[in-house]
């Protein structure tokens, strides 16, 4: 059995769809940081349930191959979670939202400092993320003995 013990989020933009507008990186190496989220000490045998949306725009005219972004989540500097989402060329779909979700199990004694990070990087130039943006993780502890 698992109890949901903490909840921590990163939400920013969420009352004007559209709003602001953010260039995403064409490098692997380098993503775009969209969210991060925190908890401060993670004790026991754990489940971290990360979950979030991002919106994304295609202004690239000049692709010719399969247009992607590459959704990732690290924590810390770990890769727990990567995904990559086709985005429809420019005028053909090409504005939509990027939904996910991920289960990060914990076997540990103590934790300090866990930090979750959400990013994001495009296969080609002109790709941008949008308002609203959201990142919830739910720490649940898990009891070992329940049957």
């Amino acid at each position: 059995m698992a109890h949901l013990v903490d909840i921590r989020y990163h939400q920013y933009g969420s009352t004007t769809p559209g709003g602001s507008s953010t260039q995403i990186s064409t490098s692997p190496t380098a993503p775009t940081r969209v969210a991060t989220v925190r908890f401060p000490l993670v004790c026991g045998t754990s489940l971290v349930e990360l979950d979030g949306i991002i919106h994304v725009n295609n202004d690239n005219t000049n692709a010719t191959d399969t247009q992607f972004v590459t959704v990732e989540i690290r924590r810390g500097a770990t890769l727990i979670y990567q995904s990559n989402i086709e985005i429809d060329d420019e005028v053909v779909d090409d504005y939509t939202f990027v939904t996910f979700k991920h289960i990060d199990p914990l076997h540990v004694r103590c934790m300090d400092d866990v930090v979750y990070t959400l990013s994001i990087h495009s296969n080609v130039t002109n790709m941008f993320f949008h308002t609203p943006v959201n990142l919830t993780a739910k720490r649940y502890l898990v009891d070992s003995n329940a049957r």
